[in-house]
């Protein structure tokens, strides 16, 4: 009995010390390199036709249809005026292009398009309600139809839960794993971060709060708490725009972030299930301040050599249209400093709290409805290994003495 104690004892004590530190080990730069990137995506580094194009676009097809293949300009008429952001008008001309002889790829193609007009109107305009989304047809790609759901149903938000995200990630169990695993397949998610990266790469109007805060979580889920940090960091700095959720925000919730994390009970109050160490998030925020200041001169730099280009008779589409343009070069911030800028501050400790203006250590905040990380199952059994232990040690020390009657 002694001997199976003590080997029960070596086999969990090495992993209850270690659920004392449950920090993700993979470094940002580590996870980042299985990922070309996303760093810069996440950032706003983002290759897209520019607008100006598309207005020009429009400018060609006014007026113009080809009666060989009518469903041809009309669709490109209204994709033009979907990237333009008039999703009003872009849903006109597919009511006109349905009307048309369109083949079997068209009509896929329009049916796709006009999911994509009305998502992206209801995410754009607060005041219109979840009424014209219900009449859409469902979305034969699972993940469109979970983000449509999600989109119908408006789930609440409540102060002591995360926030409703489109794949309810919010309760996998695995939230704060710091290694990959299995938890996306058991969900049937493999693959939606490529998907939320794919809407981000389609067009700006998806660069919202509730994508990128999706995209953390699924992140968050594989394992990849650096990159999950980082897209949290997008976040933040989309609500110091004054950008939000397009989930109804009760009038007690006066600040988002601490609802973006897992949290527990912890003395009372809602905390952190924390897996980066500070220095961690202090590196993610360094970055991330380094790679968005540049995002944005890229993209400035980006647009200015489009808009000449185009003024000057050429086309985006033509192969060599961007072979002159150097934008920016990004410089990689040297060393995390101790106080990053308050747009990636950390959520407060309580949801009811004021905003923290300290960066970047994160919250001390949790998510409700979250399962116990395993390492600190781990912890449990190693403790309760350790006390079999020493009493069975008291036992055999014991033993020996009444047999001499000392």
């Amino acid at each position: 009995m002694y001997r199976a104690i003590c080997l029960l004892l070596a086999l969990w004590l090495p992993p209850s010390l270690a659920a004392c530190c449950n920090f993700d080990r993979d470094s940002l730069a580590q996870e980042a390199a299985n990922h070309p990137g996303l760093l810069d995506l996440i950032a706003g580094k983002v290759d897209r036709l520019p607008a100006a194009w598309y207005q020009n676009e429009l400018a060609a097809l006014a007026g113009v249809t080809d009666p060989a293949n009518p469903g041809d300009s009309l669709l490109r008429r209204a994709e033009a005026l979907l990237h333009l952001g008039r999703y009003e008008e872009a849903l006109v001309a597919l009511d006109t292009a349905a009307t048309a002889r369109l083949s079997d790829q068209q009509t896929q193609q329009a049916a796709q398009l006009r999911i994509q007009a009305a998502l992206l109107g209801w995410f754009q305009n607060r005041s219109a309600g979840p009424d014209k989304l219900k009449s859409l047809p469902a979305p034969k790609d699972h993940f469109s139809a979970l983000v449509l759901e999600w989109a119908r149903t408006t789930p609440p938000v409540h102060a002591d839960e995360m926030l409703p995200d489109f794949f309810d990630l919010r309760i996998a169990p695995f939230k704060t794993a710091i290694e990959d695993n299995d938890q996306l397949d058991n969900m049937k998610l493999r693959g939606v971060a490529d998907f939320l990266v794919g809407l981000i790469r389609q067009d700006p109007a998806w660069e919202t709060v509730d994508v990128f805060y999706a995209l953390s979580l699924a992140l968050g889920v594989e394992g990849k708490q650096n990159l999950a940090q980082y897209a949290r960091l997008r976040v933040f700095d989309l609500l110091a725009q004054g950008a939000t959720t397009r989930l109804e925000v009760p009038a007690q919730v006066s600040d988002l972030k601490p609802l973006l994390y897992p949290r527990h009970l912890k003395a009372g109050v809602l905390a952190e299930i924390v897996s980066l160490t500070d220095e961690q998030k202090a590196i993610c925020a360094t970055d991330f301040a380094a790679r968005r200041k540049h995002a944005l001169a890229w993209q400035q730099a980006r647009s200015d050599y489009a808009v000449t280009g185009i003024a000057q008779g050429q086309s985006p589409l033509e192969a060599d249209f961007w072979r002159n343009f150097t934008g920016p070069e990004f410089v990689a911030p040297a060393v995390a400093p101790a106080k990053a800028d308050p747009v990636q501050a950390a959520p407060a400790a309580v949801a009811s709290a004021p905003v923290h203006e300290d960066p970047p250590v994160g919250p001390t905040s949790e998510p409700s409805g979250g399962r116990p990380s395993p390492l600190l199952w781990l912890a449990a059994l190693g403790a309760a290994a350790a006390v079999a232990f020493v009493a069975a040690l008291g036992r055999r020390l014991i033993k020996p003495r009444a047999a001499t009657g000392k």
